[in-house]
């Protein structure tokens, strides 16, 4: 009895896991997006490729870069799972979407866009003054404004450049961490899907695999792919105790049947001389 229960929980906890997973939150906007590891290869040719799909509005190219905020006393303002701050081109507010909560977009490379939990943990406003680091150190900004998703993030802070000042920050040669494409009003979510993962294998061939295709929820995957699943690290848990679960069981089980068939060896030798049949000796181990 305990090594069934514990075989139902593990495969509860299991089927759990299988549901489980971090919604998108930066991508929610896109209808599609195709991520790279770290970077998208050739994104140029494939935004090429993808604005000519029949079921393509437009494609938003994704610029990440780790950035820092300081507040007013010198202490750096860490992420809500203690990582960095991201930054990111304007451009790409639109996958979230971002829509400004008051103020504009930013109209100079000093100039950036905070998402309204930063800006509250900055006690920053329209018109102030934030200091992020960079790949220069450390740089005041003016806020143009504050931008707000239709769900707060609950992973990490967002900080919009200039797209001039976002290509500056990235500093890598293919900067370009992910492409989401936004479908026309009536295009069908599966068809948009299927055309982007053929655009996808023209361009790349073999190496198709180095980018992810993603849609609905597993746009998370796309958005958060250096960071561990917790339903993985689930998974891998319960099916391992799972299996150990169910090996002391056949392992209790057999032990415990092997003992009164070993004690009744005689009767059993005494049954097969007056002609019992198999079936009748398992009637009577039982």
């Amino acid at each position: 009895m305990l090594a069934l229960v514990m075989t139902t929980a593990c495969a509860v906890l299991l089927e759990s896991s299988a549901r489980a997973g971090s919604p998108a939150e930066r991508y929610a906007g896109a209808d599609v997006v195709v991520g790279g590891q770290p970077f998208v290869p050739r994104a140029e040719e494939l935004r090429a490729a993808l604005d000519g799909l029949p079921s393509v509005e437009r494609t938003v190219p994704e610029l990440s870069f780790p950035t820092t905020a300081v507040d007013a006393s010198g202490r750096t303002v860490e992420a809500p799972w203690d990582g960095p701050s991201l930054g990111h081109a304007w451009d790409s507010a639109a996958l979230g979407p971002f829509t400004l909560r008051s103020g504009r977009a930013p109209a100079g490379d000093r100039e950036v866009v905070l998402d309204g939990a930063l800006a509250e943990r900055l006690d920053a406003g329209v018109g102030g003054t934030v200091r992020l680091t960079g790949v220069d150190g450390l740089r005041s900004y003016r806020v143009s404004g504050i931008a707000e998703p239709p769900r707060e993030p609950a992973r990490q802070y967002a900080v919009f450049h200039s797209p001039r000042e976002a290509q500056r920050l990235a500093t890598s040669a293919q900067p370009v961490r992910a492409i989401g494409v936004l479908a026309k009003g009536a295009a069908d979510p599966g068809a948009l899907r299927r055309q982007v993962e053929k655009a996808v294998g023209d361009l790349y061939g073999e190496d198709s695999g180095t980018v992810l295709v993603a849609s609905g929820s597993g746009r998370a995957d796309a958005e958060f792919w250096d960071v561990p699943s917790p339903a993985s690290v689930l998974s891998s848990l319960v099916g391992t105790f799972g299996a150990l679960s169910l090996f002391v069981a056949g392992f209790v089980v057999s032990g415990t049947l092997t003992l009164p068939v070993a004690g009744r060896l005689t009767e059993i030798g005494l049954l097969r001389a007056v002609a019992a049949t198999p079936g009748g000796l398992s009637r009577a181990v039982s």
